[in-house]
């Protein structure tokens, strides 16, 4: 058994979970799930997806220019998934399930006070995902064997996030970063 980890950040909780901790992950998807619902409550436009069935691809993007956020709702069950979301602007909020195996998810999410949470449960699974801007809000869990994380993060100030993996082989690449961020009057930092 082999587990290769390498993290470069300064704001993160990552987790290594046992069996005797699935109980708390339970409790944390389900907080997930009651902001999930509240935030749909308050966006202007959404995507609400669920897909059932085998080799079911969703792709996304979802851009907006005024403070009204949008937001994403996606849930496949099943194998050989995929989901490609681009969201870019103010408050946008991403929520994607994934159930089964040899699924995947890959996020370009850009902007200020931007949200987003995926969860994976299987085995071989990936998330690769890069978050721009400021005060960003995101969880990504993955249950099971073999899986890999992969986001890059450039932004002059997020919030505390949570990297959540439980099984083997399992491989987190986490890069943060603030160069290149004009600051808000326009001057590089």
């Amino acid at each position: 058994m082999f587990a290769a980890v390498f993290i470069l950040l300064l704001q993160v909780t990552v987790y290594g979970q046992s069996g005797k901790y699935e109980e708390q992950l339970v409790k944390n998807l389900s907080s997930v799930k009651t902001s999930e619902t509240a935030a749909k409550e308050n966006l202007v436009t959404k995507a609400q997806i669920y897909q059932t069935g085998n080799a079911n691809h969703t792709s996304i993007s979802q851009r907006n220019a005024s403070s009204k956020p949008n937001g994403a709702f996606i849930e496949q069950v099943g194998i050989y998934n995929s989901v490609f979301l681009h969201q870019q602007g103010v408050g946008n909020k991403l929520n994607a399930t994934q159930t089964g195996s040899h699924n995947s998810y890959s996020g370009d999410i850009d902007g200020i006070g931007n949200s987003s949470a995926v969860m994976q449960k299987g085995t071989r699974n990936e998330i690769n995902q890069t978050v721009k801007g400021r005060y960003l809000d995101y969880t990504l869990i993955q249950i099971g064997n073999n899986n890999s994380i992969n986001q890059v993060e450039t932004s002059s100030s997020s919030k505390p996030y949570k990297v959540v993996q439980q099984g083997n082989n399992m491989n987190i690449r986490i890069e943060q970063s603030n160069v290149g961020l004009p600051t808000p009057t326009g001057k590089r930092q």
